[in-house]
């Protein structure tokens, strides 16, 4: 073990115990609500200082990925599925009462170029797209189309995603969402866009941009949901502390 502890490069060696610890959570070697092991066992796992195994362990609370309690140890944090993003106080919300998906399209594609570059796909890869229409009080009001890595995708693709959402299929399997941006813009419709949501051609829509990262800041997932304007709410609440 003490030849993967050795310092290479210029990253710090704090920061290589940290990958060490997310590759044993990605692997399922620790599960979330699972206390890790003790820190005398770590110490000699890693062979490292207790210093730079606390400086590791820190880091990874703060960043939510580890949970300390005083007295009973450190353990793997529980994201619940499908939640990443749930305290936000910005609010996006669709008009109607009675919701349902139907999916449009699941496929690979090396043509998918605008995914690939946020997601960080290298050339030789294909870039999966599982794409729906969201139908509110039996209308077509939004297009989800959720782009993520060739990896992934064959996971999903082997999945009951008519019933189940990405976000959950993908945490049951592991891969936990740390950090996601979205981004709001309006945009005009194209003649596809439009004949699907049942609007005219150039008609105004409103388009939020996500992109997803994992434990180890990689890329997971770039989406792009696509709302008829008339059937969408967009909220931000301010606190004064």
């Amino acid at each position: 073990m003490a030849s993967h502890n050795q310092g290479t490069g210029r990253i710090p060696l704090y920061r290589q115990i940290k990958k060490m610890i997310v590759h044993n959570i990605q692997t399922g070697q620790w599960t979330p609500g699972q206390y890790i092991p003790s820190e005398t066992k770590l110490l000699d796992e890693f062979n490292v200082s207790r210093t730079t195994l606390r400086q590791a362990i820190n880091s990874l609370v703060q960043e939510g990925i580890l949970e300390s309690r005083q007295g009973k140890g450190t353990k793997v944090k529980i994201h619940p599925p499908g939640k990443l993003g749930q305290h936000s106080t910005i609010m996006f919300q669709e008009e109607g009462e009675s919701f349902h998906s139907r999916i449009l399209r699941m496929e690979f594609s090396f043509n998918f170029f605008q995914a690939q570059k946020y997601l960080d796909v290298p050339d030789h890869e294909k870039v999966f797209l599982f794409e729906r229409v969201r139908i509110a009080d039996g209308d077509p009001v939004a297009i989800l189309q959720f782009y993520t890595t060739q990896e992934i995708g064959e996971m999903l693709i082997k999945s009951d995603l008519q019933n189940h959402e990405p976000y959950a299929v993908i945490e049951q399997n592991n891969v936990v969402l740390k950090h996601a941006t979205d981004w709001v813009t309006a945009i005009n419709s194209t003649a596809k866009e439009a004949d699907i949501l049942g609007v005219r051609g150039g008609e105004s829509l409103v388009c939020i941009t996500r992109l997803s990262s994992g434990l180890d800041d990689r890329p997971i997932e770039f989406s792009r949901s696509i709302y008829r304007s008339d059937r969408f709410n967009y909220r931000v609440e301010l606190t004064h502390n």
